[in-house]
């Protein structure tokens, strides 16, 4: 959320349920609009991009894969965390490009 600060009926909403932010995982690209693929905050975003990502599979595959669960179990957990940093990757370069 800009400025840091997450409000407690956002948390709330995420902790009953996470149907809207998985919907919401955008796909890494749009970035380029951006700016260029050497750019350090264009590769910022899609590495935080990549990591929604992995959210999202882990979310989708979570009851399927044993070998897999401990990093599918991190993946599907991480989501609040990686969609704030994924935020904040884009603010940096809005910022930066204004």
């Amino acid at each position: 959320m800009p400025g840091g600060r997450v409000p407690q009926w956002w948390i709330n909403t995420i902790d009953t349920t996470y149907v809207d932010i998985w919907r919401a995982i955008p796909s890494p690209g749009p970035e380029l609009r951006l700016g260029g693929p050497d750019d350090p905050l264009v590769q910022e975003i899609a590495k935080q991009a990549r990591l929604l990502q992995a959210s999202r599979v882990g979310y989708r595959k979570r009851g399927s894969l044993y070998e897999e669960f401990d990093q599918l179990h991190t993946d599907y957990f991480a989501v609040r965390d990686r969609s704030r940093a994924y935020a904040a990757a884009v603010l940096a370069l809005l910022r930066a490009r204004t």
